[in-house]
């Protein structure tokens, strides 16, 4: 409340002088949207004069938002700086849903590709999508947008990460205006090429303005990605104050037909930004290609899934946009050579300085690697019930939980087959057409919304009825259901099925393959410790050494940290009960000398975060992470 409080006071078109009468209510929201805007960036330009005139570098935001209105200092989104989950805060004002620019599903093959914008304009154009994954997501969860809160009618929304809905006139009206200009223009526009992103700025900017003469408009926004696009491709200030410039003069657009508005004196305007980046002019931005590194073996030879194509520029299939699934396989695996169907890492690449990074569960691994070798028919019989009793007791060791999760699908799959059956219902009774008035009020979208939620629920019921199947499989298996002959992997372990995430101990004792040879205790059994390869991540992926760093700075080394979650019953007897985690706690490792926990409590409706410096932190089998509490530095 503090925020929109802030807004409003800060940006009604007409400021009260003091002493004067209060103006009335605001009725009309218009909200300037920019992507990847860094607020130092911004502070430092905001008061810049021009040398050769003395006028500001930025008048109009300098005359809104600092001489007649009120800047927010110290507003930041509480998230990772990322657009998609920056964004869903912004127009949401609710704590993250959404965690990522890209999102997998860890039970079946499935990614949830939040800034792909040309699956959501096909599906559109067919009647089968309403809303980008974004909105979809939290409409399932209940999640409002700020857009939400004005009628259909009453609402012009700019085309964004968490749209509604596609208004194909504004790219006709795009295509009118870029053909209606002298023909020279066009000839010389089709040697350089044409700049579809300008054009379409352009006519978004023209249609809100039109829209702000229509009193029954009363939310409007205007999204533009110019900024991120040219910081993504370089930190020199003169060229990103050259765009920086270039949305200063479309808020002194938008500022004067507000005020030319039949609403001037009941209009907020806001401008947010989602997120900033490094936009030091002296530092040169690198990169670290992680795929290599996990299709390496020092990164566990993995079959890597990406939502593009990594170096798409260098690559013919990277111009497909309609591609969230990428497999990059590995020529190094041990026992997935071949079988690239087998994927065991999932990578977000699409970050500022942050890559979101999940492994198959490493007992999968382990189970794969066992039945491979039991599939073997020349395994002597000895071997193979040495083989078949490690893989009964990881199967029992890991029973507990996947009865757990066996159960929670069984109750919840039936309740999702029934809703499935009752919209196909619904579906089925909606009329093929629509009169010009529901158009107006936005009864096909409501339709079309129906059937993407039906495709939605019905893929999920394949694959999470897929997934419970394999579990229950993998539950009933008996020493002699692992014969070469009867033993099928594929039903035991689909492709794709990545299953519960990683503890921390499994991730410091990763299974990446097989030992040559059979690893045995002396009474005989196998020895699990020394009958794999293993890597430890932590230690792993801060190792990573560049042979090129270009910035003493920044150093040789790539990754700064690594986090991950840890549940509170791993804590609870190496921390005091007061200081537990209500639910999870965060991991930080630097070094075996350099790591810490991030402890969260919430105590009467407020967020308490307390961090822990530790060093030699180390789980055991059995889930319980000791650690040495360590000195502030």
């Amino acid at each position: 409340m503090k925020l929109l409080a802030a807004l409003a006071a800060a940006c009604i078109i007409i400021g009260t002088a003091p002493g004067a009468e209060p103006q009335p209510l605001p009725k009309r929201l218009v909200v300037i949207k920019v992507d990847g805007l860094p607020a130092d960036l911004l502070q430092r330009n905001i008061d810049r004069t021009d040398p050769a005139t003395g006028r500001y570098l930025l008048p109009w935001m300098r005359h809104v938002f600092v001489d007649g209105g009120t800047r927010v200092e110290n507003f930041y989104v509480r998230g990772v700086s990322l657009s998609a989950p920056s964004w869903s805060m912004l127009d949401t004002g609710r704590h993250l849903v959404i965690r990522g620019n890209a999102e997998f599903d860890r039970a079946y093959p499935r990614v949830h590709d939040y800034l792909n914008f040309f699956p959501f304009y096909v599906g559109f154009a067919r009647s089968r999508r309403a809303d980008m994954p974004g909105v979809e997501v939290l409409d399932e969860c209940g999640i409002p947008l700020l857009v939400d809160q004005y009628p259909y009618a009453a609402r012009y929304e700019s085309m964004q990460l968490y749209q509604r809905g596609v208004r194909w006139e504004t790219f006709g009206a795009m295509l009118k205006s870029r053909i209606a200009r002298p023909v020279r223009e066009i000839v010389d526009e089709s040697q350089i090429g044409v700049d579809f992103s300008a054009a379409l700025l352009q006519q978004q900017e023209r249609e809100l303005i039109a829209k702000l003469a229509d009193p029954k408009i009363l939310y409007l926004d205007y999204y533009t990605g110019d900024f991120d696009h040219t910081a993504h491709l370089t930190n020199n200030e003169a060229a990103q104050l050259n765009v920086l410039r270039s949305i200063d003069a479309t808020v002194g657009r938008i500022w004067t037909a507000i005020g030319a508005s039949p609403l001037a004196d009941r209009t907020v305007l806001a401008m947010v930004s989602d997120h900033g980046m490094n936009s030091d002019p002296k530092a040169y931005s690198e990169g670290y290609d992680l795929v290599r590194f996990f299709n390496s073996p020092a990164g566990g030879r993995h079959h890597v899934v990406t939502d593009r194509h990594p170096r798409d520029q260098y690559k013919l299939v990277g111009l497909d946009p309609f591609v969230s699934w990428v497999v990059n396989p590995t020529s190094d695996s041990t026992y997935l050579a071949g079988q690239k169907n087998y994927t065991t890492a999932l990578l977000d690449l699409d970050g500022n300085e942050r890559a979101s990074i999940q492994l198959r569960n490493s007992d999968l691994n382990q189970l794969q690697i066992l039945f491979g070798q039991l599939q073997k028919q020349d395994a002597q019989k000895n071997v193979r019930g040495v083989l078949a009793a490690e893989a009964m007791a990881i199967i029992e060791r890991n029973r507990a939980g996947w009865m757990a999760t066996a159960a929670g699908l069984r109750e919840e799959l039936p309740a999702l087959e029934r809703a499935i059956a009752n919209e196909s219902r619904i579906i089925g009774g909606q009329p093929k057409k629509f009169t010009a008035a529901e158009r107006a009020e936005g009864i096909p979208l409501e339709a079309s919304r129906r059937i993407s939620d039906l495709e939605n629920w019905q893929r999920d019921e394949r694959g999470y009825s897929n997934y419970l199947r394999a579990l229950e499989r993998l539950l009933a298996v008996q020493p002699g259901d692992l014969d070469p002959m009867r033993l099928h992997i594929d039903e035991l372990i689909p492709p794709g099925v990545m299953g519960q995430p990683n503890s921390l101990g499994q991730l410091q004792r990763y299974v990446e393959g097989p030992v040559a040879g059979l690893a045995l205790k002396p009474d005989g059994s196998f020895d699990e410790a020394r009958g794999f390869e293993r890597i430890n991540y932590f230690a792993a992926l801060t190792g990573i050494h560049v042979r090129n760093a270009t910035e003493e700075a920044w150093g040789s080394e790539p990754v700064d940290f690594v986090a991950v979650r840890v549940p509170r019953q791993s804590l609870a007897s190496s921390l005091p009960a007061r200081d537990l985690p209500d639910a999870r706690a965060v991991f930080l490792y630097r070094d075996p000398a350099d790591e810490a926990l991030i402890l969260s409590q919430t105590r009467d409706g407020v967020l308490w975060l307390r961090y822990v410096p530790v060093s030699g932190a180390l789980e055991d089998e059995h889930g319980t992470l000791q650690f040495t509490r360590a000195d502030w530095r």
